[in-house]
């Protein structure tokens, strides 16, 4: 009987890593705890009041129509956007808010019945934000998110030029878009939206609207990645494809 060398090594396992969007989602929230921000969860599936109502959405917004969200047999949604936490938080909050400002992250994975393309995904991720207390400002909105937005340009020697659009959401007012490129590309792409919160957003979370406001934003996180590791399409996070996902 041949005995056993126990002093020989044992083959080694491969044990993964952490997805792409994992580690940039990781890192955006690391930065805002740093800058005072809660990080809350957002509920995968929620109800219409607080996907559409809660935000300001008018009964006849097409973001309702199912052919812009998808609705399961018991008229619950799987969120199309981490503000359907907005309410929750609000109205959890509203009663700190004499001596605590509100300042929280959620990140949650979303759902749209999209058009695929490059930079379009049926699923894709977002990182909520949303900051309420007194004489809040838009520039204390362009502040906070260009300094995000510069932190991981710098840390990643990206060189990201960035711009502000306005533009329209039902939930803010004035509403802006962040864009964002690298000094190889000509092609802008849209990567925060953002606006002061509509004073009915805070209404409706029992928050006097003459006293307090603020701000709230959305980043794709997915398209951060994409900036991030010069991919140039979204679907690629999604594939299941191991030979795309062994490079990070």
């Amino acid at each position: 009987m041949s005995s056993i060398d126990t002093s020989i090594p044992g083959s080694s396992l491969p044990i993964g890593h952490i997805h792409p969007v994992s580690q940039t989602y990781h890192e955006l929230t690391n930065i805002f705890a740093r800058m005072g921000f809660e990080t809350i969860e957002a509920r995968l599936v929620n109800d219409e009041q607080a996907v559409f109502t809660n935000l300001n959405f008018p009964e006849n917004h097409p973001a309702r129509d199912i052919m812009d969200t998808f609705y399961l047999d018991d008229g619950y949604i799987p969120i199309p956007h981490t503000s359907s936490m907005q309410n929750s938080i609000l109205t959890s909050r509203k009663d700190s808010l004499t001596h605590t400002p509100i300042a929280a992250v959620i990140p949650g994975r979303c759902f749209r019945n999209e058009k695929l393309d490059a930079t379009h995904e049926a699923t894709f991720y977002q990182l909520e934000g949303m900051y309420v207390n007194k004489n809040v400002r838009v520039s204390d909105l362009i502040g906070t998110l260009m300094a995000v937005g510069k932190r991981i340009s710098d840390t990643y020697e990206l060189g990201l030029e960035f711009k502000v659009l306005t533009t329209f959401f039902p939930f803010v007012e004035p509403g802006i878009e962040i864009l964002a490129k690298t000094p190889d590309s000509d092609s802008w792409l849209e990567l925060i939206p953002a606006g002061m919160i509509h004073p009915n957003v805070l209404t409706s979370a029992g928050i006097d609207a003459k006293v307090y406001n603020g701000f709230a934003w959305a980043i794709g996180t997915d398209r951060l990645a994409m900036l991030r590791y010069g991919i140039n399409d979204i679907r690629w996070f999604h594939s299941g494809d191991l030979r795309f996902l062994k490079q990070f």
